[in-house]
């Protein structure tokens, strides 16, 4: 997934990242910390001003394009830990003239209903939530195992739409 976000998007980019002080954050962690190391894997430095917590709504996306919209010196892309803080963002800086993809590449994450029929379509990352589920429930409903644990691992799906572009740089 972050592969994606050094072949077609920009190669300066943001991460909104949500409040790691909520008991839900974990996984918006792992997002973050996956990015970071696929960043670093790609030789691509992350600039610390522009990684930004928020909390997980579209407000708070909103005020995090804020601020970014007011650095001198402004990433060409933003990866969001959900499809909420993406649209907030998205948002925002339309209603600042900055607009996706030509100006700023958005990716959230999630891939909640709505994203693919905003007026700029989301890229966004789809979770296999049913998978998941799935998972669970059979590793409730099996025998015991003597202490030791199961791990499966679920692999999310990148979903390319309009609120990227290639990297002109």
């Amino acid at each position: 997934m972050a592969q994606f976000s050094m072949e077609i998007m920009r190669l300066t980019g943001s991460v909104l990242r949500g409040n790691q002080q909520r008991p839900f954050a974990s996984s918006a962690v792992a997002r973050q910390v996956g990015f970071r190391r696929a960043l670093n894997e790609a030789l691509v430095p992350v600039n610390e001003d522009w990684v930004i917590e928020t909390d997980f709504d579209l407000e708070a996306g909103a005020r995090a394009a804020s601020l970014l919209a007011g650095l001198k010196q402004r990433p060409t892309a933003i990866f969001a830990v959900n499809d909420n803080i993406a649209i907030g963002a998205i948002s925002k800086l339309s209603s600042l003239g900055i607009n996706a993809p030509d100006d700023i590449s958005v990716v959230g994450y999630n891939d909640i209903p709505v994203v693919r029929h905003l007026p700029t379509p989301l890229t966004t990352v789809r979770v296999p939530f049913d998978q998941i589920a799935m998972a669970a429930i059979e590793l409730l409903n099996s025998p015991g195992s003597d202490g030791d644990f199961e791990v499966r691992i679920a692999t999310p799906t990148l979903i390319p739409r309009r609120s990227t572009s290639r990297y002109k740089g």
